[in-house]
This record gives C-alpha cells, sequence and structure tokens, in this order.
C-alpha cells in the first residue's frame, strides 16, 4: 500500500462540515448498482454493522430490501449521525471511531460493511483488529474502496490487490472474493470471512 499523504485531513470537524453541507444541499452518496450488488451478499434476518456510515445511505437500502434485518451505523461525525437518528429511528446509530467500534457494538454480528473506508485511515491493521472484534465467528466483513487510486487529500491509502491480501494475512481472516469494478473510478470489492 502506498501512502498518500504525512498528515491526515479526515478529522472530526472536516467530515462535520462535508455532511453539514450535504445535508443543506440535499446531497445523497447513493451508488445503487453497488448497493444492490452488496446487498444481495446479506441474508435477511442478519445483523449488519456499517462502520463510516455517513449520512446513512447504506443501512436505509439494507432497510429498503433485507427482510428483518438489524441494522446498526457507526460513524465519527456527530453531524452525521444525528442526521441518521432523524432519518432512520429504527435503526441504531452511534458516534465513534473505527478504532473502537467494540465500546459501542456490545454484540458480535453476521455482517460488517465499510464502503470507501479504509483508504481514508492513518492505521488499517488496527481497523481490522476492531471488526475482528464485533464480528461473529464465520462473519463477513464487505469492504469497497478505489482500486489504486491515488487521489491526494483525503485517501491516506492507495490500494491494490496485492496490498489488500498482505493486510489480511492472518490465520483470522479468510478472503474470499476480491473483485474489481469500474464506474466513474476503479474500484475493488473485498468479501473476507471470519475464520477464528
Amino acid at each position: 500500500m502506498k501512502k498518500l499523504v504525512s498528515v491526515n485531513m479526515n478529522t472530526f470537524e472536516y467530515w462535520d462540515n462535508v455532511y453539514s453541507d450535504e445535508i443543506i444541499l440535499n446531497k445523497k452518496r447513493i451508488a445503487l448498482d453497488r448497493f444492490y450488488k452488496l446487498t444481495t451478499l446479506i441474508k435477511d434476518t442478519s445483523t449488519v454493522v456499517d462502520v463510516g456510515c455517513g449520512k446513512g445511505e447504506f443501512v436505509q437500502y439494507l432497510c429498503q430490501h433485507k427482510k428483518n434485518i438489524n441494522c446498526k451505523g457507526v460513524d465519527f461525525s456527530n453531524i452525521a449521525i444525528s442526521y441518521c437518528k432523524k432519518i432512520l429511528p429504527n435503526c441504531q446509530f452511534f458516534t465513534e471511531t473505527v478504532y473502537s467500534l467494540s465500546n459501542v457494538i456490545k454484540e458480535q454480528v453476521d455482517y460488517v460493511t465499510a464502503l470507501e473506508i479504509l483508504e481514508h485511515l492513518d492505521e488499517p491493521k488496527k481497523f481490522i483488529i476492531e471488526v475482528s472484534k464485533i464480528l461473529k465467528k464465520k462473519g463477513w466483513f464487505i469492504l469497497t474502496l478505489p482500486y489504486n487510486n491515488q487521489i491526494l487529500g483525503e485517501h491516506v491509502y492507495a490500494y491494490n490487490f496485492k496490498d489488500i491480501i498482505d493486510l489480511f494475512q492472518s490465520p483470522t481472516w479468510l478472503i474470499v472474493a476480491l473483485i474489481r469494478y469500474y464506474n466513474e473510478f476503479v474500484n475493488m470489492s473485498i468479501l473476507v470471512q471470519k475464520r477464528i
């Protein structure tokens, strides 16, 4: 993985400002084709935690397209989480960093999703360890991120398939699928199962 920036601009304040502007402008971060494909991987009646949920677009999509699903969202932006609680009162949302998920998610869950999050993190390994704490044995970790994208600014690291394989090199994880796909950028989806 290639480090792109020396100082991470992904602060609480930065994302509160981004989400505040998006709420005022009614801007949605919806990728229906990707949401649809990811939703097909998730079984009805599951418990799902969307990490870095932002304004809750994926959580909302899941709740609309899956039966009896228990969705939770975690983001470190107070503005985003307040908004989520208003538009999705039947779901649980928590303000927390990706490095402290087990502070707010007390039970082990069936799925953890992280859509376009990993590339923003200073300590991706620490995040993956935290995910393993809240995921059931044989549970699924679903990630999407840019493929070898070197956008300066918000992105701290650029990843390719080898980087992902190295990152999940552990007895805890089994990489089941690495998929590269194209939309306005080249992206990848990763499906990882917790083995132990």
